[in-house]
């Protein structure tokens, strides 16, 4: 039987204490899914699943700590000593999927019908951390050294029964370089992903995209092949968006990966604002696409309009970072130059505010921001030299009420 040498430092301490303590008191007990999948690969492991033959009352009783997030199906969570969570499932074997997410009922079951009900072979393995024995009942390990990703037993039938399976696919295919089970990806294609929560598909997203690079160019890639793209993101433009994939990076913001994904100039602003996106997220992704859009940042920029950009951070460098990213060289060269300029100015100091505008009489509304925006162009183009000839300017950028008019050049909240 292979083996495989489990750590016993870091995120491992908890698990194998938990799992010593069940397997001690007589219940069969092992590491599961993705953690032995990532420690064969050696890849970084960030979680930790066990399987148990313990029912859920009995998990309970034996840690003094425990959240029951999912009792119903065998899932109790153990909260460990680093702040950490460690997941503890009962074998069970499932009934039938009615809602394309989870089973009506279960049944608890061995280890053996456990992994059966897995989604692929690769996330189907076990292993004991004491003599870090592996159990394989799928075929996962021929898979995993032939990077084949292969769904547990009727590829069809599996992915129907949690369709998000799908893009787990598709984001494991991406991830770890693997190639089709023919059956497989043929169940991929086939499996409609409508009806998936917005929530679920989004966190998807963010995880596809997590790494950057090519793995997120990959993925994108299969995305549009698999036919999952315009049922996931209807008025994304996935196609024009994959050549940029290749160079995100881990820590780009999310505003900035989805800005990439938008069609620039296309009406997607009402479809976003329905999707479970953080509001700051959604206005910031579209302020991106819509400068683009709007070509503001051409060639020519002059370090002016960067200036002013200072002073609405972190937005500035997102822009910068957008135009890196989906611009021609020259247009990001331009504006990356006019930015480095403009933070070595130092911060922006308008001469005009919105007090002296409301004392020449200018009604509270729109109408101040419009006429302070003009008059901090010309401050930073250098048409307004200092705070009076500014007043001046701002005075002659609207109608004011004649009772104000001689009022225009005195001091004001500015001085």
């Amino acid at each position: 039987m292979a083996t495989v040498a489990v750590p016993r430092d870091g995120i491992w301490v908890a698990a194998r204490t938990i799992i010593t303590t069940l397997q001690q008191s007589g219940y069969e007990t092992y590491i599961a899914g993705g953690a032995v999948r990532d420690l064969l690969l050696g890849r970084p492991v960030t979680d930790i699943d066990v399987a148990t033959a313990a029912r859920p009352e009995v998990v309970e009783a034996m840690f003094p700590r425990t959240i029951a997030v999912g009792r119903a199906f065998g899932v109790i969570i153990i909260p460990t000593t680093d702040g950490g969570q460690v997941e503890v499932a009962t074998f069970r074997a499932d009934d039938c999927y009615v809602d394309g997410r989870r089973p009506s009922a279960i049944r608890f079951a061995s280890a053996a019908e456990d992994v059966q009900r897995r989604d692929f072979t690769i996330n189907a393995l076990l292993v004991d951390p004491e003599d870090g024995q592996i159990h394989d009942h799928v075929g996962g390990l021929a898979d995993l050294h032939a990077r084949c990703l292969r769904a547990v037993g009727d590829a069809h039938a599996r992915l129907r029964e949690d369709r998000l399976r799908v893009l787990r696919g598709l984001r494991f295919a991406a991830h770890l370089n693997m190639t089709w089970d023919p059956a497989t990806w043929a169940a991929v294609q086939s499996t409609p992903v409508i009806g998936l929560s917005g929530e679920r598909v989004w966190e998807e997203w963010r995880k596809a995209l997590a790494p950057g690079g090519s793995q997120a160019h990959a993925w994108a890639q299969l995305m549009i092949t698999s036919g999952h793209l315009a049922e996931c993101f209807p008025t994304l433009a996935g196609v024009t968006a994959l050549p940029r994939m290749v160079d995100l990076v881990p820590g780009d913001e999310e505003a900035v990966r989805l800005a990439l994904w938008l069609d620039p100039g296309a009406p997607v602003g009402a479809w976003l604002t329905t999707q479970p996106l953080p509001r700051r997220v959604v206005c910031d992704a579209q302020w991106l696409a819509d400068s683009r859009a709007r070509r503001t940042w051409g060639a020519d920029l002059a370090a002016a309009p960067a200036q002013r950009l200072l002073r609405c951070e972190p937005r500035a460098a997102m822009l910068a970072r957008y135009l890196d990213l989906s611009a021609d060289p020259a247009t990001a060269s331009a504006f990356a130059e006019a930015f480095t300029a403009a933070h070595d100015r130092g911060p922006f100091q308008p001469w005009v505010c919105a007090a002296d505008l409301l004392g020449m009489g200018v009604p509270r509304g729109p109408e101040v921001g419009r006429i302070l925006r003009a008059v901090e162009d010309a401050q930073l183009a250098g048409v307004v030299g200092d705070r009076e000839t500014a007043l001046i300017y701002a005075k002659k950028q609207g109608k004011f009420s004649s009772k104000h008019e001689t009022h225009g050049e005195s001091g004001g909240a500015g001085d």
